[in-house]
């Protein structure tokens, strides 16, 4: 269950590099009134998705900047799918759901969470999102769920955080169990580490279960099909 327990549970315990430069990027955002220049995008762009920069155009940066000016006047549904309009202008080159929910978030970090494939893989451990294709609206509206859960004592931000801290650890677990990092590298940053850690190898072990299930299913229909081979040669 997420709720306001765990969420304060899985908070990081220190602020990072990159969380300063999100409270810097943020911070500047908010006191040019939403605007978002070339250069604060590039930064914003760093900060989420360093490693795909090469797909932003920079020939065509007016085009970027005329956008993010764009959505300031749509309601809360069309900012959500101004990104996928490609009729009344051409596809923005880099800029996919993840990075367009960040833009989102940093012009209005009170309505928009941002989108991560770590974030969306706890929500799936913790069976909230059970569908195999999930859109940044399904994505949003249990964000902003478990944010009424907590009664509003925690920002989006903090959640996003939390949920990414989780599924961050739940990947190093899966390290020790492959032999590759220490069960002290699993519990480092974490609070009532030992609490975290058996929360963590309690959803590893049902995650085995499922797969397991999913194997012995496999398993019994191949076993029917060899049967009735055999029966029939």
């Amino acid at each position: 269950m997420i709720n306001g327990n765990f969420i304060k549970n899985w908070i990081p315990n220190k602020k990072n590099q990159d969380e300063i430069e999100y409270e810097n990027i943020l911070r500047i955002i908010q006191e040019q009134d939403l605007y978002i220049d070339w250069d604060i995008f590039k930064r914003i762009y760093n900060w989420k998705a360093s490693r795909s920069k090469k797909y932003l155009d920079e020939k065509n940066k007016e085009l970027y900047i005329s956008a993010f000016k764009e959505i300031s006047d749509l309601n809360d549904g069309e900012k959500i799918n101004f990104f996928k309009d490609n009729k009344r202008r051409k596809k923005l080159p880099g800029i996919l759901e993840p990075i367009a929910s960040t833009i989102l978030h940093f012009k209005y970090p009170d309505k928009f969470p941002i989108r991560d494939v770590r974030t969306v893989g706890t929500l799936r451990d913790k069976g909230l999102l059970r569908k195999k294709k999930i859109s940044y609206n399904d994505y949003r509206v249990e964000i902003l769920r478990i944010y009424e859960i907590c009664k509003g004592e925690f920002s989006l931000r903090e959640i996003d955080r939390a949920l990414f801290t989780y599924n961050e650890k739940k990947e190093l677990l899966i390290s020790f169990l492959e032999g590759k990092k220490s069960i002290d590298d699993v519990a480092k940053n974490l609070k009532n580490p030992h609490e975290r850690k058996m929360e963590l190898i309690m959803d590893l072990e049902n995650n085995f279960k499922e797969k397991l299930d999913k194997l012995n299913n496999l398993k019994n229909k191949l076993s029917s099909l060899l049967l009735k081979k055999s029966q029939t040669s």
